[in-house]
Order: C-alpha cells, then sequence, then structure tokens
C-alpha cells in the first residue's frame, strides 16, 4: 500500500470537476461511462490519504488519451467503507467513511483533467450530455487540496 504525504508539491496545471452521477455501484458506473461514451476507465491502485492518524482509500480511475500523451483521472470523493472495532462496547465496530474533499460533499467524484488537452471541457460535458452525470460542475481547490490528488 502506498501512502500520500500531503507535503509534495503538484506542479503541473490541471482542471478539476466535481461531478454527481446517477446511484450505480461503481464497477457498473465505469462501466456505463466506457460504453456510452467509448472511454477506457481502468481501475488504478488506491489513493492512500492519511487524516487524523487514519488512512483512507479512495478508488482510482485512469484513462490515456494516447494522441496527446495524457491522462483523464477520475476519483471517487468518498473513501471505502472500513471497520472500527471499538472495545467494550455495545457495538463491536462501527463502519466509518470520509470525504477526501468535505466541501464538495455533494460530487461523489472528481475528476482531474490535464489543462493541455486540446479540448478539456469536452469530457464533463459528454458525461452529462449522455446521461450519466446530474451535476457536473468545473472546482477550485485550494493548493492543499491539490495536493491530495497527486497521482
Amino acid at each position: 500500500m502506498s501512502i500520500l504525504l500531503l507535503d509534495e508539491i503538484e506542479e503541473d496545471e490541471f482542471l478539476y470537476y466535481g461531478i454527481k452521477f446517477k446511484t450505480y455501484p461503481e464497477y457498473k458506473l465505469i462501466y456505463k461511462i466506457n460504453q456510452a461514451l467509448n472511454f477506457s476507465f481502468c481501475r488504478e491502485e488506491d489513493l492512500d490519504v492519511r487524516s487524523n492518524q487514519e488512512i483512507f482509500c479512495y478508488s482510482v480511475y485512469t484513462m490515456n488519451i494516447s494522441f496527446e500523451e495524457m491522462k483523464v483521472y477520475l476519483i471517487k470523493n468518498k473513501s471505502h467503507n472500513k471497520k472500527i472495532y471499538i472495545e467494550n462496547s455495545l457495538f463491536s465496530h462501527i463502519n466509518t467513511s470520509n470525504f477526501l474533499f468535505q466541501r464538495f460533499k455533494n460530487f461523489n467524484y472528481i475528476l482531474k483533467l490535464d489543462i493541455n488537452l486540446t479540448q478539456p471541457h469536452q469530457i464533463p460535458l459528454s458525461l452529462q450530455s449522455a446521461g450519466l452525470a446530474i451535476t457536473v460542475q468545473e472546482i477550485d481547490l485550494l493548493e492543499n487540496e491539490k495536493k491530495r490528488l497527486v497521482l
């Protein structure tokens, strides 16, 4: 498991979009995106972020745009459920998850695009026009938030 250190610096320029997709299981959503738009998103190693002495894992999907030699990233905004065991408690464990970006918790995915793509706005618009995304909105991440997405 790789652990992301939040003091790494990202030097490239990116555009970020918050996307709220229709409710599907994760695997089905990616399949529908790939089928409907002829995309090729593939699952990558989870993004692991340490927060308050805990490590939260977020799903990451990438798509290579070969003719431009760039990648597009689709990152789930909510971590995988994590069981926390509690001793001497009425309940032996609780399920917990965490948002990667709490202030954007109305979006279930973050789309990260290289600003040098020929038509970077075309990808998020196509997700909405295909009827898969309910909301697509360009978002401004703070510098400390961008550090979480060094991939």
